[in-house]
């Protein structure tokens, strides 16, 4: 007797990285790119309501474009996105966030993040994006929204060799190739 259809929805595997397969880390001049995989992202925005100090141990920042890191490059992060919004990055196996007044949804499936580091990382990311991307106004700590070779993107300068770049799933892949090409 076949199995009911929503048991079939549950043993389904997780999703794939569109990016899996691809040889990695793409060795550029002066920097090497990678994929960080198993990251929880999860948006949140507060509305109209108050505005949390923290979550999880994360200090939300107030001040545009900028984030707050507290632990190391690949510890957690709460990235300023917007008034009231943020993008909160964690490690493999973060619990749910519990955030009452807070609308909080889990992107992990629907983003990808690319780390490009060393010191030609600017040289990189400058080939394809507009901002202005000097240490003078891009500095370790600062993130942005733009675009990259037309491609909405999240920029987050981890230090001033590192940047991760948050791409929506659907274009990881044109972005790898264009950013290792």
């Amino acid at each position: 007797m076949p199995e009911p259809a929503a048991a079939l929805l549950y043993d389904c595997p997780l999703p794939r990285s569109p990016l899996a397969g691809i040889a990695m880390p793409a060795t550029l001049p002066d920097a090497t790119l990678t994929e960080r995989t198993g990251l929880t992202l999860l948006h949140v925005d507060a509305g109209r309501g108050p505005m949390p100090e923290r979550i999880a141990s994360l200090a939300l920042p107030t001040v545009p474009d900028t984030s707050d890191m507290p632990d190391c490059e690949d510890g957690p992060a709460a990235l300023w996105i917007g008034p009231g919004r943020w993008m909160l990055v964690f490690p493999k196996g973060v619990q749910p966030i519990q955030a009452p007044g807070l609308t909080v949804v889990d992107l992990s499936h629907a983003r990808c993040v690319l780390r490009l580091a060393g010191p030609g990382t600017w040289g990189v990311l400058a080939r394809g994006c507009l901002l202005d991307l000097t240490r003078e106004t891009f500095d370790a700590g600062r993130c942005a929204q733009t675009q990259m070779h037309g491609i909405p993107v999240l920029l987050h300068a981890v230090d001033f060799d590192t940047v991760d770049v948050h791409v929506p799933r659907s274009y990881a892949l044109d972005l790898w190739e264009r950013l290792a090409g």
